[in-house]
């Protein structure tokens, strides 16, 4: 089996690192790397020892046939290189699947037209952390029963030298919890209102606090930014039922679940205030890390399997084209202050993800 990688710069690059794992490992045959800049693309051939390389991917595809790709070019390209590779090649497109709604839902007829299997690179989906949480969900918190969610992100911006490859904070970030939101609800938003800020000098949006509404009882909030210093990181994810919280912290890789008071009452004096308000049982889960569970390496080793059995990926172009546009319309109400409606009405969206209450 011939892979090809579209785009070798810094996520390219880690892209052919776990490929070159599964060379090794017999999963696939031969890796073909792709990429305008000469200098690149010989470094990264020269330190995974990677024989075949092309500038032009047309010229690639013609002669070499892979038999899949991953396109790890920026985000502005992912139509133009996608549409030229779907009539014979199964794609892993990177997130997000486009810059808007009308390349997206190109891309998703057309994968449809063309029979063939399209991923998108949401990685949190293999994230291990989220992966025990999805297990172990419904014995945690009932999803109908959970009554708030929010989402906070934060990490430096892209480099000022690349900014141009970048598009806004919501592109980059927003669209790995949404997703991992919409796919843990099993629902999709019906309406969202935001807010942003953007920074002098840089063209799109550096922070968004989004509330998108699932129904009347359930609210998610989401925040986004770029405001951070090089060395400062935060994932967390907060479930809320009416007797329990529980936190995910992606980089810590722990779940921490929180259940009720000790006890509620007036206390004598402040001790007593803060024994009261502990709470009734804590317990965390460590998911432990290692080189087998690393998420690229599962995400890129899904996709290969799925394009040997014919099997639909676990995050298709249609889950791509709904993170796009919730984030999408999440833009366009922070750029009018108001709630936007979110019509669901493509012919190759679940409805029974929409909730019809009032």
């Amino acid at each position: 089996m011939k892979v090809a990688v579209i785009g070798v710069g810094r996520w390219g690059r880690n892209h052919v690192r776990v490929l070159k794992k599964l060379l090794n490992k017999g999963e696939i045959d031969e890796i073909i790397l792709v990429d305008a800049n000469s200098a690149t693309l010989k470094k990264v051939a020269k330190e995974y020892m990677v024989q075949k390389t092309y500038k032009d991917i047309t010229e690639m595809k013609n002669k070499e046939k892979p038999d899949a790709a991953i396109i790890a070019v920026p985000t502005p390209l992912h139509y133009r290189v996608a549409v030229s590779l779907l009539d014979s090649i199964d794609l892993l497109i990177e997130k997000p699947i486009a810059v808007n709604i009308k390349e997206a839902l190109d891309i998703v007829k057309l994968v449809e037209k063309e029979e063939r299997i399209v991923a998108v690179g949401h990685i949190e989906r293999f994230n291990p952390v989220i992966a025990t949480l999805q297990e172990r969900l419904n014995e945690i918190a009932n999803p109908n029963e959970i009554s708030f969610m929010s989402g906070e992100r934060v990490g430096p911006g892209p480099p000022s030298s690349k900014s141009e490859s970048y598009l806004s904070v919501a592109h980059d970030l927003m669209v790995h919890d949404i997703d991992i939101i919409v796919s843990l609800l099993h629902r999709l938003p019906r309406r969202v209102t935001a807010t942003s800020i953007k920074n002098y000098g840089y063209p799109h949006e550096i922070e968004m606090n989004s509330i998108f509404e699932f129904s009347k009882d359930l609210h998610v909030f989401l925040r986004v930014s770029w405001r951070s210093s090089p060395t400062f990181k935060k994932r967390i994810l907060s479930i809320h039922t009416y007797d329990k919280a529980i936190t995910i912290d992606y980089i810590l890789q722990s779940i921490v679940i929180e259940r009720g008071l000790a006890e509620h009452q007036a206390a004598l004096d402040y001790y007593g205030l803060l024994a009261a308000y502990k709470s009734k049982s804590r317990q965390e889960y460590v998911v432990l890390g290692s080189e087998t569970n690393e998420p690229l390496l599962l995400e890129d080793l899904h996709f290969i399997k799925c394009v040997k059995r014919r099997k639909k990926p676990l995050v298709s172009a249609v889950e791509g084209y709904i993170a796009l546009k919730n984030v999408l319309m999440a833009l366009k109400a922070s750029r009018t202050r108001r709630w936007v409606e979110i019509d669901w009405n493509e012919d190759f969206i679940d409805y029974s993800y929409v909730s019809q209450d009032r």
